[in-house]
C-alpha cells in the first residue's frame, strides 16, 4: 500500500515539474525541425549561388522577369490567366520569339 503510495505521489510530482506532459521531451525530439527563412523569401530562387546576397546577374534575372510580367500581363492584375498565357505561348512559339525586332 505505501509503495502504491509513493509511486503515485512521485507521478503527480513528476507530472508538476514537467508542466503537465511526461512525454514532452519525447515530442520534442521526434518534431521535424523548420524549414530556414530564406526557404520562404520571394527572391530565394533568384540567389543561384545561395550566399544570401543577390549579385548583378542574378538581379538581371529578376528584371528580365519582371519584364516579361509586364509585357503578358495584359490586365495589370500580377498574374498570367489563360488568356494571356496563351498569347505568351503563341509569342514564345515564333522563330523571333522575345528578341527585340532590329530597326
Amino acid at each position: 500500500m505505501k509503495s502504491a503510495f509513493t509511486l503515485s505521489l512521485g507521478l503527480a510530482l513528476a507530472t508538476l515539474l514537467t508542466g503537465g506532459d511526461l512525454f514532452a521531451a519525447d515530442k520534442a525530439a521526434k518534431k521535424k525541425p523548420a524549414a530556414p527563412v530564406e526557404s520562404f523569401s520571394p527572391v530565394a530562387k533568384y540567389d543561384l549561388n545561395k550566399n544570401g546576397i543577390l549579385e548583378p546577374n542574378e538581379i538581371a534575372l529578376i528584371e528580365k522577369d519582371a519584364a516579361l510580367m509586364a509585357k503578358f500581363d495584359k490586365n495589370n492584375d500580377g498574374k498570367i490567366d489563360e488568356g494571356e498565357r496563351s498569347s505568351m505561348q503563341d509569342t514564345l512559339k515564333k522563330p523571333d520569339g522575345l528578341s527585340k525586332k532590329k530597326k
